[in-house]
């Protein structure tokens, strides 16, 4: 047993957290509840979060909408660029990352960037099949991370998603703070709170969720001022 898993076994055996709704078999990886000492630690998390970033560098928390409208996705470009390349085994229908797969297999580096009928000729070109039956792959398709959810009733129901990071309302809301807070640049907006991807496999428990608790900062500034921003030659390089 490797020491990440000796860790992992611990934290279930002392309910840090384990598998959210595990008494059903249908329900899908991905999901975790926190009992009360994982609770704890992730309250301690975003406490030392919150003081050492938020409260030190002055910046504005808020507290945004979970489910936004599909017109803000489109807009950030989430919907076309959150996306991976699979391919399904026609046999038992398992599903793979085309451009992990064929780095695994060849040893070479297949960006996740290139097209459906590069990823497809690629796994042709080594033969590539399915690793646990060797059933034949099927051609490469795009998968969309983004959790979609209707939200409305019949004809009026309109097309939403679930955040896949926190920015999102730190964008959105920002020219209201300048109403409403007058902020004045530079400044910083802050937000924790839950984001969601369909990963194609979430694994490694807690590292590969599709709902998970993110803490995000996105510092807003004047481009041709930018050398007043304080601390920035700390940051510049990175």
């Amino acid at each position: 047993m490797t020491k990440y898993e000796e860790i992992v076994n611990l934290a279930l055996r002392r309910g840090l957290f384990y598998p959210a709704s595990e008494i059903y078999a249908s329900a899908p990886a991905g999901f975790y509840d926190y009992g009360p000492y994982g609770a704890a630690i992730k309250r301690k998390i975003v406490d030392v979060w919150r003081q050492e970033l938020v409260q030190k560098e002055e910046m504005l928390e808020i507290d945004g909408a979970i489910t936004m409208p599909k017109a803000v996705f489109k807009s950030s470009g989430h919907l076309a660029s959150l996306v991976d390349p699979i391919t399904e085994c026609g046999g038992c229908h398992a599903i793979y990352r085309a451009d992990q797969l064929l780095k695994e297999k060849t040893g070479k580096e297949y960006k996740e960037a290139m097209s459906e009928a590069e990823l497809s000729a690629g796994l042709r070109k080594y033969k590539i099949s399915c690793l646990k039956c060797k059933g034949k792959l099927s051609d490469v398709r795009k998968h969309s991370l983004m959790v979609k959810t209707p939200v409305g009733v019949g004809s009026k129901a309109v097309d939403c998603y679930l955040r896949p990071e926190t920015c999102q309302s730190l964008f959105l809301d920002f020219a209201r703070m300048t109403k409403t807070m007058r902020v004045k640049l530079p400044k910083g907006l802050a937000q924790v709170g839950r984001s969601f991807r369909n990963e194609i496999s979430p694994r490694q428990t807690l590292l590969r969720q599709v709902e998970f608790l993110q803490m995000e900062a996105e510092l807003f500034f004047d481009p041709e001022k930018i050398n007043e921003v304080e601390k920035f030659k700390e940051v510049k390089d990175y």
